[in-house]
């Protein structure tokens, strides 16, 4: 979920322009290795709204996120203004939510990923 999970969840805050009013989600965790198999994540943003997110295509990783960086680094600026960093702050909160809710922390992940 903190691999790839954020980029959905980012995308859809951008497109929709705010934070959802509710977040819930489910997650399979390998017993073995404390990592989430499989991750699923409703967002509720009211007035009807539902945002989802297909990627079929494989890619370059990084490669977008690295030229938005190097574009605002040579521009002098300290963040990207696609994504600044109060929306990546409360896309982190909201994941950290969903682990407590499955009665995990960021911190037994963190252990795990890093």
């Amino acid at each position: 979920m903190l691999d790839v999970g954020v980029y959905p969840h980012s995308m859809a805050q951008f497109y929709i322009g705010s934070n959802p009013l509710d977040l819930a989600g489910h997650a399979s965790i390998d017993l073995d290795t404390d990592v989430d198999r499989h991750f699923a994540a409703i967002a509720t943003y009211g007035a009807d709204l539902i945002a989802t997110f297909v990627h079929q295509s494989t890619g370059n990783g990084l490669e977008h996120e690295a030229r938005g960086v190097k574009a605002a680094l040579e521009a002098g600026l300290l963040e990207c203004a696609e994504i600044p960093w109060e929306d990546t702050l409360a896309v982190m909160k909201q994941m950290t939510g969903l682990l407590e809710s499955w009665g995990a922390s960021y911190e037994e992940f963190a252990t795990i990923y890093l």
